[in-house]
Order: C-alpha cells, then structure tokens, then sequence
C-alpha cells in the first residue's frame, strides 16, 4: 500500500532488498522452505491521526481546508470562537465546497434549527467574508439577499417554501444574535 494515496498494490514478499512484515501472504506449501514458526509477527506501532486537522475540526482535500460545526450560537459569538481556533466563519468560493459544507453541517429534519452561519456578512455597504478572502462565489436562495438590518448569513440544509426547496442556498432572514449551528473554517495544522 501507499502512504501517499493509500492505493494497494502487489509485490513480492520474497524478493528485492526491502522486507515487508505486514502485508505479506506466504504460501507454506508451495515454498517448504518456508515454516509458519519462522514467521515473526510484528507489533504494529501506535500511528498519529492522519488528519492535519487540529482536534474537532474535519478536513476537505478539494480546499485543503479544515472545517468544525460549532453547536447553536449567534453569528458574532461564533466568529469568535473561530478566531480563538485560528480561523474564521466558513467562506465559500465553489459549488463543490458549497455542497461539501451543506452536508457537513446537515441537521435532520428533527434537530433542524434554521441552518449554520457561515461568514457572509453585510459591511460597509457590501457583503464579505469576514475573512476577508474575495467575494468570487455567492448561492442566495430566491430573491435574496435582503437588505436592511438582516446583515448575516447562513446556509440552509431544510426548508422549502413558494421559492423551492432551499438546501444548499443562503439566507439571510433572521437577526445575526440568531442562535443557530455555526461553521468554521481555517488552515490545516503544518506537518
């Protein structure tokens, strides 16, 4: 197997220079000279996480980001929480992290408590993301976004009204003191 792509591959256990203790079959009967007794059987080490994600936090290889679901908060409190983690509220610039976040925040129909904000906010008359990154992406439900004081955003995994079906859009229809699930976003951990 690879370490790089964990892609398994077949290779000789009995020739070339390297010796392979874990993952080799040896055919005790089509090789005599080769007894089960002579078989040490390794300790296998206790491996680190291969996460490069700090603890509670999930990795996307598409973003080579790493992501947390902070319970129901409002968006302010959450923002902090993300910056104490050495992030931000998630920003999105793809269909695909877009979907990815969808489904990684999904509450059932029974735990659903209105979406997960995500860092899409209403600032000196524009929308951004509080961490700054462009704005180079955006996936508003229905005629959205709405102005005045609704200045905070959130993506939507249940709701369906006159629009449609709303999982996967944004909203910004409720109060950023609003306590809803919340997503961070920030690098992965140097390795």
């Amino acid at each position: 197997m690879t370490i790089r792509n964990g892609a398994w591959f077949s290779q000789s256990c009995t020739t070339g220079s390297l010796k392979k203790p874990y993952v080799c079959k040896v055919n005790t009967t089509s090789n005599p000279q080769v007894s089960t007794k002579s078989l040490i059987m390794p300790t296998c080490p206790t491996l680190k996480p291969c996460s490069p994600c700090s603890e509670g936090y999930t990795y996307h290889n598409m973003t080579n980001k790493c992501y947390r679901l902070l319970p129901s908060t409002d968006f302010d409190l959450a923002e902090a929480q993300c910056i104490k983690d050495g992030g931000h509220l998630a920003s999105i610039h793809t269909d695909e992290e877009n979907w990815f976040l969808t489904v990684f925040s999904y509450q059932t129909p029974q735990e659903y408590v209105g979406g997960a904000w995500i860092g899409m906010h209403f600032d000196n008359g524009a929308w951004r993301w509080t961490d700054n990154t462009p704005v180079d992406y955006q996936h508003w439900g229905g005629s959205l976004p709405g102005a005045g004081f609704l200045t905070c955003a959130y993506l939507h995994q249940h709701y369906t009204d006159g629009w449609g079906d709303w999982f996967g859009f944004w909203d910004n229809i409720v109060e950023c003191s609003y306590s809803i699930p919340a997503i961070c976003k920030k690098d992965p951990e140097s390795v």
